[in-house]
């Protein structure tokens, strides 16, 4: 229970956020190996809490057996979700930013234990999905169980949240910049040096205690690649990097949408979560059993670092092979989040960018005379455009992609490609991975501190004269396409919609703002009071209706806040 709302001063918030970055750190740090339990215990029939997740899985004891795995443990994951935290299903940051915007920033501590072990599981059991969305979330439960601990104002709660979001990405990745630009760009309404401190301060604690326990090595850590001396790439072949970028949107786009509607065919099998959990993770093992019978490997099982290696080094070379990965890649992921499991997106998407870039390399050397680049620069640049792409995250992917693999010489094509990628899938689908999961709950989320700006915007600048006086008596009198104001002696005490029956319940549906209410907040707590139309008055206070000065529908402030950010991104 919250203690008290009272501001803490920057020093306290720089305490707590120390706090979090260590509770962070180790979250992150038990997760990953309950993973590799898991991982060792159901794929491998061993115990042991060792696991190169860039090393391939060389054995299979269980032969056709092994295609039961992945809907056994999925009986376990839909289990613990279904019964003990609901918001531990899916790739996790859609909840972070809808408890956020929607929630005051409030998260359960059960979402920490329940994540842990229902990621795990699915990722150990082959599941094709990332461990930092998990980690992410959290982490950011963390923080909001810190601030709710403490008792804080909702901006505070809202840094440590941020801050809880940063520091584990930073200690899954091995990448603290990339942290704690994640935390600007998705997760912090806007940014200022009260609430940059905390969470740069949780991220430098949580990224220290990693590394003091796991190395400093960069997750990929392919010696060939951190040559920070190269030669500048010249005009004509920076050009090359720009279908790339398109290519790499495109697939972006196709992830959103194919992950998307992957959701919607599970939710559609009869017999519950249950049910199509198990058959998606069923599909999944027929797939990766496939794969190991024709090709060698499970190759799209887990997070997918082993085949991402593999790429890098050009032992996986063939294109075609790569592009067919890709879309194994795409697939097993739609199969696993899509039915119902606990994991991330950005392993996944890293994987199938790192395969459409090095094929699209290959390609280039086998048709382009004269072409000598490294096929690790496409792949690294293919990395970074799925990310930033399906993500919208510009910013962390380019400066994680380079703390992943500290390969200098691939940023140029790395910014390029990003930005080019982001560029093509919002004009694709102008929604992202986590913001249109949100879209379908009807929750309108601003990408980034697109927030700050949408926030600054007034009720008043959108609202309609479209209305008029309906006596409480006379409410037959109601006519379709007009707001009807229901008064009683003046004081309003109902609303009917455009679209309401005159016989509707007039006295719900509706709240009362000020005119220069922000559009954020109104929209917020139109959702908490089940409202579709705020009435703008220069008094709320007074619910007279001689104060009223127009009206304004939740979905009028929500295409405007979404068309906005599209705009100004």
């Amino acid at each position: 229970m919250e203690r008290s709302d009272r501001p803490h001063t920057l020093v306290t918030m720089c305490l707590l956020a120390v706090i979090v970055g260590i509770v962070a750190a180790a979250g992150a740090w038990i997760f990953k190996k309950l993973i590799a339990f898991f991982h060792n215990a159901l794929l491998l029939g061993q115990f042991g809490w060792a696991y190169d997740v860039s090393d391939y899985v060389e054995i299979n004891p269980w032969g056709p057996g092994i295609i039961l795995v992945p809907p056994l443990a999925a009986i376990v994951v839909a289990f613990l979700v279904k019964t003990f935290a609901p918001e531990a299903k899916g790739h996790g940051v859609p909840e972070v930013m809808d408890a956020i915007h929607y929630n005051e920033a409030r998260m359960r501590w059960q979402v920490v234990v329940i994540k842990a072990l229902a990621s795990s599981l699915t990722i150990g059991s082959g599941g094709s999905a990332g461990r930092e969305g998990p980690i992410i979330q959290m982490g950011a439960a963390m923080g909001s169980v810190v601030g709710a601990f403490v008792g804080m104002p909702l901006n505070q709660r809202i840094t440590l949240v941020a801050a809880g979001a940063g520091a584990g990405i930073a200690a899954a990745f091995n990448a603290p910049v990339g942290g704690i630009l994640f935390a600007v760009e998705l997760i912090l309404i806007s940014v200022n040096a009260a609430n940059l401190l905390p969470v740069s301060l949780a991220t430098v604690v949580a990224i220290w205690l990693s590394r003091l326990v796991e190395g400093r090595a960069p997750l990929i850590d392919i010696p060939e690649l951190m040559v920070h001396a190269g030669e500048t790439l010249s005009v004509w072949v920076m050009l090359l990097f720009v279908p790339l970028g398109i290519l790499v949107g495109i697939l972006s786009a196709l992830f959103i949408w194919s992950l998307d509607k992957a959701e919607d065919l599970f939710d559609r099998i009869p017999g519950g979560y249950y049910v199509q959990h198990v058959f998606g993770m069923f599909l999944l093992g027929l797939m990766i059993y496939g794969l190991w019978s024709y090709a060698g490997h499970y190759y799209v099982e887990g997070v997918g670092y082993a085949s991402i290696t593999q790429i890098l080094k050009t032992i996986l070379a063939d294109p075609v092979f790569l592009l067919m990965l890709m879309v194994f890649k795409l697939v097993a992921t739609c199969l696993t989040l899509g039915s119902g499991a606990s994991g991330g997106v950005f392993s996944p998407s890293m994987f199938m960018g790192a395969a459409l870039g090095a094929a699209f390399g290959h390609l280039c050397q086998a048709f382009i005379p004269g072409i000598d680049i490294p096929i690790a620069i496409f792949a690294i640049a293919g990395m970074a455009g799925a990310v930033a792409g399906g993500t919208g995250a510009v910013l962390t992917a380019i400066a994680m992609t380079y703390e992943m693999t500290f390969d200098y010489n691939s940023m140029l094509p790395v910014i390029a490609v990003s930005v080019i990628s982001l560029a093509m899938r919002r004009w694709l689908i102008p929604e992202s991975i986590y913001t249109i999961k949100l879209l379908r709950r009807g929750h309108v989320v601003p990408d980034g501190l697109q927030s700050s700006v949408d926030a600054a915007r007034h009720v008043d600048q959108l609202m309609s004269a479209n209305f008029c006086e309906c006596d409480a008596g006379a409410v037959a009198s109601h006519e379709a396409g007009q707001t009807s104001i229901v008064t009683k002696d003046g004081r309003i005490c109902g609303v009917l919609g455009p679209a309401a029956r005159a016989d509707a319940d007039f006295t719900k549906g509706y709240i009362v703002v000020e005119p220069n209410a922000s559009m954020i907040p109104t929209l917020q707590a139109m959702d908490r009071a089940g409202a579709k139309i705020a009435v703008v008055s220069r008094d709320p206070g007074s619910h007279m209706f001689s104060d009223v000065l127009g009206v304004v529908t939740a979905a009028e402030i929500g295409a405007h806040v979404g068309h906005s950010s599209l705009m100004l991104s």
